[in-house]
C-alpha cells in the first residue's frame, strides 16, 4: 500500500508537470501564430479612380493633399499634366487614369493628389492624381488573388493582385453602392513608375 501511495504521488507530480508543459507550448503556439499573422498582414492605401477601387502599397505614399492649381508643361507626355507648388517644392503631377488607359478628365473638382516619396520615384518629386482616397487598410495575404504574368503583359500595366474585401466595415455602404462591390485592384505602383519615361 505504501508503494502504491508513493507511485500515485509520483503520477500526480508528473501530471502537474505535463500540465505546465502543455500550457507553455500553448502560449508558444499563440505567439508563433501572432507572428505569422503580422507577417501575413499588408498595409495598403485604397483609392478610387474612374468608378473603380484601386490600392497601392503604403510605402509608395508620403502624404495625400487636396487638388492644387496645376501649371501645364509643354511637350510632355499626356499623363504628365503639369507641376504644382507643394510648400515651395516643385512637384510633377501624373494622371494615373491616363496611364491606365482612361480619358483625360477636365473637371478635377474633389480629386486628390497622392505624393510619392522621392526614393520611390528615383529621387523625383512626384504626385499622382486620383479621384478620391478612401482609407489606409490592413489586408491579409489570403485575401489577395495573384494574376499571371501573361495577363499582366496583355493589359500593359502591372497588377500585384486582386484584393477581396470581406469585412463589412471595409465595404462602402453609401447609397447606390452595390453590395458585391468588394474587389480592389492592387497596383504595383513602383513598377508602373519605373516604366514611365525618365524614371528608368
Amino acid at each position: 500500500y505504501e508503494h502504491i501511495s508513493e507511485l500515485q504521488s509520483q503520477i500526480e507530480s508528473v501530471k502537474k508537470e505535463l500540465t505546465t508543459v502543455r500550457s507553455s507550448l500553448s502560449n508558444e503556439q499563440v505567439s508563433i501564430k501572432n507572428s505569422e499573422n503580422l507577417i501575413d498582414q499588408i498595409d495598403i492605401v485604397e483609392f478610387e479612380l474612374s468608378g473603380s477601387r484601386y490600392a497601392m502599397d503604403i510605402g509608395m505614399v508620403r502624404e495625400v493633399v487636396e487638388m492644387l492649381p496645376i501649371t501645364p508643361l509643354p511637350k510632355t507626355p499626356p499623363y504628365i499634366i503639369g507641376i504644382i507648388n507643394l510648400r515651395g517644392e516643385v512637384t510633377h503631377v501624373v494622371d494615373l487614369a491616363i496611364l491606365l488607359g482612361e480619358g483625360i478628365k477636365k473637371d478635377r473638382t474633389g480629386q486628390k493628389i497622392i505624393i510619392v516619396p522621392p526614393d520611390a520615384a528615383h529621387g523625383e518629386h512626384l504626385g499622382i492624381v486620383v479621384d478620391n482616397v478612401r482609407s489606409v487598410t490592413e489586408i491579409g495575404v489570403k485575401q489577395v488573388t495573384a494574376l499571371g504574368e501573361e495577363i499582366n503583359n496583355r493589359i500593359q500595366t502591372r497588377i500585384k493582385g486582386i484584393i477581396k474585401v470581406t469585412h463589412d466595415d471595409l465595404i462602402d455602404k453609401r447609397e447606390g453602392t452595390e453590395k458585391d462591390a468588394n474587389l480592389v485592384i492592387w497596383l504595383d505602383m513602383k513598377e508602373i513608375l519605373n516604366r514611365l519615361a525618365g524614371f528608368h
